[in-house]
């Protein structure tokens, strides 16, 4: 049975022209990690408030293990909604600030006591009762903010971007935790990102939200092998889209043709998206021959972007996989990293690259990185490229015509 239901829920502002979020369905099992990802401004908060009751639907309904709460208030629904910020109560101890929900509850001193030690071994802050949040890091203070969130006790745990405001290496630690969290305690979880890497790492399903919709709604690995739409690509680091013919199940364009068993049948335009790693060099005079254009070193692999029959690609290789610019090689496309999407009626099925080196790029470095390196036995091509927005494209994203 689905522990969590949105159906048909609805946003929509007094003075917005559009819902911000828009009729969404969505079905969470008990005890899932299900990530809402996508771009700041789609409406992932927004749908959180709505589940936690700090905002009312304009339309639709949520559902915990079958009953509506729509019109349950917030303070009584079993769910918890840990924000961006910590907000702790400063004037208060760590364990007064864990247990404060209990005392708004009625609940005995010494049990309040007992069900807060639990929290601080659970969120791993054993000794830290008596301290003052002022005193706390960054991360420490969230560990306190999911603890308050978790003694209640939710059937649901709403988490906002929690660790987006941490450090690197304090992000992977929150992650880690939360994920060593859903194996002790027996919750439902919400997580709101846009972070791609920090979806694919928690979450047992990924609802990809654009423009206050869910566009698609899988396991991660389906995101990397089987978009549904040429924007859903886009967001998760498909680089190329090439113009296409779908006629059954096999799709044609100007690098031969494809079949795809679990594709749905069609027949009309299609747009092939390649994955960059898609690309295997073969012996000269196999596979489909392509020529380098420019090259950006990345450190452990460098990006090409390549003329290919009549497409540019954008691929890439291991760093010790190093090419000139001008020169002649042959590839081919594995299976697993090529797929074919309809267009989403906003985007053109023209052939692009999401990312790649602009085209006037010298290659003057290429030799000077070459002779750097000749010592090590390892040939290298560096160059200098803006990368901004690398998984959806945005406004670095590039257009060739075929």
């Amino acid at each position: 049975m689905t522990f969590l239901t949105l159906r048909g829920l609805t946003k929509r502002y007094d003075d917005a022209e559009t819902p911000c979020v828009k009729n969404l369905d969505l079905n969470i099992e008990r005890g899932q990690i299900v990530v809402l990802l996508g771009p700041s401004g789609c409406g992932k908060t927004t749908t959180l408030k709505m589940i936690a009751g700090l905002t009312e639907p304009s339309s639709g309904d949520i559902l915990v293990e079958g009953d509506s709460v729509v019109q349950i208030p917030t303070e009584k629904r079993p769910v918890s909604m840990i924000f961006q910020k910590s907000l702790l109560f400063p004037h208060m101890t760590v364990a007064e600030n864990i247990g404060f929900g209990l005392r708004m509850r009625g609940m005995k001193q010494a049990i309040i006591k007992r069900k807060v030690n639990e929290m601080l071994d659970l969120v791993r802050l054993e000794g830290y009762g008596d301290r003052r949040a002022l005193q706390l890091s960054g991360g420490q203070e969230q560990r306190v903010s999911l603890a308050r969130g978790l003694i209640i006790e939710p059937k649901v745990l709403l988490l906002d971007e929690p660790f987006s405001a941490l450090d690197a290496e304090l992000r992977l630690e929150m992650r880690g935790l939360i994920m060593d969290l859903k194996k002790k305690i027996d919750v439902t979880i919400l997580f709101v990102t846009h972070d791609q890497q920090e979806a694919v790492m928690l979450a047992d399903k990924i609802a990809l939200m654009i423009d206050g919709e869910i566009v698609q709604y899988d396991n991660a690995q389906t995101f990397f092998t089987r978009p549904l739409t040429l924007r859903v690509a886009e967001f998760f680091g498909w680089t190329n889209f090439v113009p296409a013919s779908q006629k059954g199940k096999t799709v044609t364009c100007s690098l031969g043709e494809f079949v795809f068993d679990g594709l749905e049948e069609h027949n009309g335009p299609m747009c092939l998206t390649i994955r960059p790693e898609a690309a295997v060099l073969c012996p000269k005079g196999e596979g489909i021959r392509a020529v380098i254009r420019s090259s950006v070193y990345m450190g452990t692999r460098i990006d090409y972007r390549v003329d290919c029959m009549d497409a540019k690609l954008g691929i890439s290789f291991d760093s010790d996989q190093v090419f000139e610019i001008g020169e002649e090689i042959f590839i081919k496309l594995q299976n697993n990293k090529v797929w074919a999407v309809r267009c989403d009626g906003k985007e053109p099925c023209d052939n692009r690259i999401v990312w790649g080196p602009p085209l006037n790029m010298q290659d003057t470095s290429i030799e000077a990185r070459r002779e750097q390196n000749e010592g090590e036995g390892i040939g290298q091509s560096i160059g200098a490229l803006d990368r901004t927005d690398e998984h959806h494209g945005g406004d670095s994203r590039e257009k060739d015509n075929p």
